[in-house]
């Protein structure tokens, strides 16, 4: 079976996966509560050790949480 790449996974979650529209449901809703979480720790501090920049990390879940805030609202 060939490896599937992170898009083909989340993919293959909310489309393929037996709860339907209730799995796409939960798959959003822990994308939402994680990108809070990170929010919610608050910015970093710069790790030039890191493997992933904690910063960058914070400001990617600041992005996903504004853009699930402007579907909703545009909803």
């Amino acid at each position: 079976m060939k490896r599937r790449d992170n898009v083909q996974k989340i993919t293959h979650l909310m489309v393929n996966y037996p709860g339907g529209a209730l799995a796409q449901a939960f798959v959003l809703e822990a994308v939402r509560q994680y990108a809070d979480q990170v929010l919610a720790a608050g910015k970093p501090e710069d790790d030039p050790r890191s493997w992933i920049n904690p910063q960058v990390w914070y400001n990617t879940a600041a992005m996903i949480s504004e853009s699930l805030q402007t579907m909703e609202a545009d909803q």
